[in-house]
């Protein structure tokens, strides 16, 4: 199947990865199936944090991805030359997505329109979607990405006087994924992430609540495969990061 030049993640035509042009899959995998042992920091979390984390209201939150994907050159075993760099951003994640979606008829055309966004919802379970530009849902699940999160430690205060700040701290683990659409591409980000939250009082008179949050994942990197599902040979770093505000109960 012929590749989508407009999509980056599948645009890659040079010699250096011709080997890889006809590789494809007809079976999704997990990604979940890649999670690392162990955590940047420790992942213990007291009974009573963990509740009061899930206490607080998940929000849609716009996500931002600045990566670049280091492709081993492969032309020759002996010389194999210096390596492909790919600059990838959240609108290559879009077209990467709405062309997997189209594929398993799960959206009904191979790109979002003008202004779509990419959507982050939750701390514990996270859940990705997009949305148009008026915040109007075109895909209510991705598929093609995954988040996992270890939560080391998080402090919050005045959980019991009305406004409530949390920030949690640990280690994530970024999954892209997808290998249905003529393509693969199969990559892990892993690095320190931020997790903020701070909502004011309730309203007295409808109890709605005004929440802040934002998500970074700092100094992040891995590795993975594109264009070939039997060896490594790609290296992504980058930064991801994630913000909204909402009226919540």
């Amino acid at each position: 199947m012929a590749r989508d030049k407009m999509s980056k993640l599948y645009g890659l035509t040079c010699e250096g990865v011709a080997q890889f042009n006809g590789a494809e899959s007809t079976e999704r995998h997990c990604m979940s199936r890649k999670k690392f042992v162990g955590a940047l920091v420790g992942v213990a979390l007291l009974a009573f944090g963990a509740e009061q984390l899930y206490a607080q209201s998940d929000i849609n939150e716009a996500c931002t991805f600045a990566g670049t994907i280091v492709i081993q050159n492969t032309n020759s075993d002996i010389t194999p030359g210096a390596p492909l760099m790919l600059k990838v951003a959240t609108k290559d994640l879009l077209a990467l997505i709405a062309r997997a979606e189209y594929y398993n008829t799960n959206y009904t055309s191979t790109n979002f329109p003008s202004g779509a966004k990419l959507i982050k919802n939750g701390t514990f379970g996270v859940n990705f979607s997009v949305v148009g530009k008026t915040n109007n849902v075109l895909l209510d699940n991705v598929l093609e990405l995954e988040l996992d999160l270890d939560i080391g430690t998080w402090t919050a205060a005045n959980g019991n006087t009305g406004t409530y700040s949390e920030t949690d701290y640990g280690a994530a683990d970024f999954y892209i994924f997808e290998d249905d659409a003529g393509g693969v591409v199969d990559l892990t980000m892993r690095g320190y992430f931020i997790n903020t939250i701070n909502n004011s009082a309730a309203n007295k008179n409808t109890g709605m609540v005004n929440s802040s949050q934002s998500f970074t994942i700092k100094a992040a990197g891995g590795t993975g495969s594109m264009y070939s599902e039997a060896t490594e040979n790609a290296v992504l770093s980058g930064s991801f990061s994630a913000k909204g505000t909402a009226q919540t109960f």
